[in-house]
């Protein structure tokens, strides 16, 4: 019996375990194979701050040397689009794009989960167009903002460490959500542990949604 081949895409430089392992303990009968949109170049060979312009949506993400690195959308697009025809070639019957950014313009002729546009429909299933974001660095909070802004809900955008779930986080939570009166609350990352969100679903009363957490739930329901 041919073993299940799952691709993950992500935007740095493969491997990343602690991007994949929820996807390992749901799966585990299947064969991970990783591949980074930035796999074999330098930091050197990446596009210069300098050269960032004002409409650039700019991302973060790590080389193998766990350096961050941010890089604009537009100069990863082919770079991904090679990593998913590497994918394919190696026979995977799906591929998880480890980022949280739209991609719109990836396609891939296997199955393609995208973060961002599986939150999306949730959320639009459930009616909700008011959330609370929290996103993983202060960098980040902009480019979030205005994705989502893009599609047309209202959000209350902030960073937070969520790793540890204190008492002071979910009092912030709280406290926030009782302002803006968000009707859900958004982690806008992928590699979260799969019991963070479950903890703070414990611990909140409106519905918490993790990018890897639908991404993972919607893989396994699949395959």
């Amino acid at each position: 019996m041919t073993q299940l081949k799952i691709g993950t895409l992500t935007i740095g430089q493969a491997p990343r375990p602690d991007l994949v392992q929820s996807l390992i303990d749901a799966i585990p009968h299947a064969e991970i194979i990783q591949v980074g949109a930035l796999d074999g170049l330098t930091e050197g060979e990446l596009p210069s701050p300098a050269t960032f312009l004002n409409d650039d949506y700019l991302l973060t993400t790590r080389m193998q040397n766990g350096r961050l690195v941010t890089v604009p959308e537009s100069f990863l697009i082919p770079h991904m689009a090679s990593g998913l025809k590497r994918l394919e070639q190696a026979g995977v019957k799906a591929i998880y794009l480890l980022c949280a950014g739209t991609f719109a313009e990836l396609e891939s002729d296997v199955l393609l989960l995208k973060p961002f546009v599986l939150a999306h429909e949730l959320l639009t299933s459930m009616g909700i167009k008011k959330i609370g974001i929290i996103a993983p660095i202060p960098e980040q909070e902009r480019p979030i903002r205005e994705r989502w802004e893009g599609e047309g809900f209202e959000t209350t955008v902030w960073s937070a460490d969520v790793t540890s779930i204190s008492g002071l986080l979910i009092d912030d939570i709280k406290q926030k959500q009782g302002e803006r009166h968000f009707q859900a609350l958004v982690l806008d990352y992928v590699g979260h542990p799969a019991e963070i969100a479950k903890k703070l679903q414990n611990r909140l009363d409106i519905p918490v949604i993790d990018f890897g957490a639908i991404t993972v739930a919607t893989l396994k329901s699949i395959l």
